[in-house]
């Protein structure tokens, strides 16, 4: 087994940790939020997307011109959706 291969114990607490953030997104489901609800969920998601991407997809042990392929992609989504939203704001 190489190091670049998760461990038994990665992926039990990744995993954990996952199972915990949707039980916690569920549960603040029903509770009214207003205008926190929003913001609260997309942090929960973007914990659980972060998770995913280093450990299950291996980002944080990858080479760094992978990391940098991956940061333009996302800089890129980040301006087409800032473009979107600019274009719908100015009608």
């Amino acid at each position: 087994m190489t190091t670049r291969e998760l461990t038994t114990k990665t992926t039990l607490l990744t995993g954990s940790a996952l199972l915990v953030l949707w039980a916690v997104s569920f549960g603040l489901s029903y509770v009214q939020l207003g205008l926190a609800a929003l913001p609260v969920a997309l942090g929960i998601a973007a914990t659980k997307a972060a998770l995913v991407v280093l450990f299950f997809m291996e980002l944080a042990t990858a080479r760094p011109t992978i990391r940098f392929a991956f940061a333009a992609a996302v800089a890129l989504v980040v301006v087409l959706v800032g473009l979107t939203v600019a274009d719908v704001a100015t009608r």
